[in-house]
């Protein structure tokens, strides 16, 4: 799950009668819809419907859910699951492949390793402990067959958690666009998903602030102007475990089953979907500026922060450039 480092601006001159908001908490953290227009009778209920049965497919917090009975299973013991649960399964593959393995679903037993669900570990995994654990990472471990799923060696897991929030904000997307809904922001936990203007008489695009990454404060840094796009931060500085006097990011590359560099500060990517944003601003936390030229392969907005003898150096992309807002 990332940390809020994106804020939005909403234009104080429009009538607040046309601004319907349903906001709530889901997957540990929060949502909030806002979409121009009257108001659409059932639609809070359609949501919190959805969300409530998108957790019980893809919740690893909960032992009975589809994911977690996956993960219980012994090597070579089917489950039958949903078309929706393939669909994110074969976009996770496609993600894993064009990453180069940086983004992997099957990361489960390290991010157990080190403790991130318990943080009972004193001190981090040994070289050996991690080695025998990425014995069990990776798809190359999971079968898929006629709508079924198995793993092929005891103790792979999937957790989709990186990327739901973005997959959902997509989904819920559609919702809105099939009930006429034509101008609105979906935002899960950060991940945000803008369609149409946030101010439609005037044509004006969502202005999506990003702010500094400052422990106790919050201040943006940039604006930048969207319409019909995704956007999602991932960052390591409020996030991160400690071991003794070591700090070490939330996130795990999958390849080697070390934590991101800890000068990656944060990533912000703007994606044609909420999907695609959220996987690619996980993906380059542990690439770092060599992700860059990926970025630039796939057409995504990149604004990178590190940090360097104390300082922060920042870095985006030309497709990012094209989106700012004058400061």
């Amino acid at each position: 799950m990332k940390f809020f480092l994106l804020l939005i601006f909403l234009c104080s001159c429009q009538p607040k009668s046309q601004i319907q908001v349903i906001q709530g908490k889901v997957f540990g953290s929060t949502f909030v819809i806002k979409y121009f227009g009257k108001p659409h009778p059932g639609l809070e209920e359609v949501i919190l419907d959805y969300f409530e049965k998108f957790n019980q497919e893809f919740s690893t917090y909960q032992k009975e859910t589809v994911i977690s009975r996956f993960n219980h299973l012994k090597a070579n013991e089917e489950i039958k699951v949903s078309t929706r649960f393939i669909a994110l399964y074969k976009k996770t593959l496609k993600l894993y492949l064009d990453s180069q393995k940086k983004f992997d679903p099957t990361i489960g037993p390290l991010i157990k390793l080190y403790g991130f669900n318990s943080s009972k570990r004193i001190d981090p995994p040994s070289k050996k402990e991690i080695e025998k654990t990425l014995k069990k990472v990776g798809y190359q471990y999971i079968r898929h067959r006629d709508g079924n799923l198995a793993k092929k060696v005891d103790g792979v897991e999937l957790n989709f958690n990186s990327v739901a929030p973005g997959f959902a904000a997509d989904e819920l997307s559609e919702i809105l666009l099939r009930r006429k809904i034509k101008n609105f922001m979906v935002d899960i936990g950060g991940e945000i998903v803008l369609k149409g203007y946030r101010h439609p008489s005037s044509k004006s695009s969502w202005i999506i602030g990003i702010e500094k990454p400052l422990k106790n404060q919050r201040k943006v840094r940039l604006r930048i102007a969207l319409k019909d796009k995704a956007i999602a931060t991932s960052g390591s500085y409020r996030q991160f475990l400690r071991f003794k006097d070591l700090k070490v990011s939330h996130i795990l590359d999958p390849t080697t089953g070390l934590p991101a560099p800890d000068r990656v500060v944060s990533v912000t990517v703007i994606a044609p979907s909420g999907f695609l944003a959220d996987g690619w601003a996980t993906i380059l936390m542990t690439m770092g500026p060599k992700g860059f030229k990926y970025a630039q392969s796939y057409d995504l907005g990149v604004f990178m922060m590190l940090e360097e003898n104390g300082r922060i150096r920042e870095m985006m992309n030309e497709s990012f450039k094209k989106y700012l807002k004058d400061q």
